[in-house]
């Protein structure tokens, strides 16, 4: 296949941009990080199971099923939509150890959104407790 050399240099910078835009977005290198990531990687996936598991380690309130997960993720899903994209913000230490793993997530409905997962620390490891989401066009998203 002959590309015009003006399409070549188009797809060239095409690619070059994509690639430069991949590297550009970091991803959490500390414990609680990592868990948050493991997390929202197994929600962008729709690995209920995977969730529960997690939420159950972290949660005072009981055990979580996947069913219960899966019925979350639901209404999510009807209000957002579908994950389109996620970046990884930044961390914001708490007390007794927690952190709260920030996160922008470009949704198909309800556009973007700051996603914040509360990771506790129980023995020292690092347990998933949770997560909230603001959609941004209510204006209150990436305020503090």
């Amino acid at each position: 296949m002959h590309l015009h050399a003006g399409a070549r240099r188009l797809l060239l910078a095409l690619s070059f941009g994509l690639a430069a835009h991949a590297a550009a977005a970091p991803l959490p290198t500390s414990p609680a990080g990592k868990s948050a990531e493991a997390y929202m990687s197994a929600r962008d996936k729709g690995d209920y199971a995977r969730m529960a598991e997690m939420l159950t380690e972290g949660s005072s309130d009981g055990a979580w099923s996947r069913e219960k997960v899966q019925r979350v993720d639901a209404s999510r899903l009807r209000v957002s939509g579908d994950v389109k994209s996620r970046r990884y913000v930044t961390e914001k230490p708490g007390q007794a150890g927690a952190v709260t793993v920030i996160y922008e997530t470009e949704f198909s409905k309800a556009g973007r959104t700051e996603e914040r997962v509360l990771v506790l620390s129980q023995g020292g490891k690092p347990v998933v407790n949770g997560h909230s989401a603001v959609h941004c066009n209510t204006g209150a998203c990436f305020k503090d």
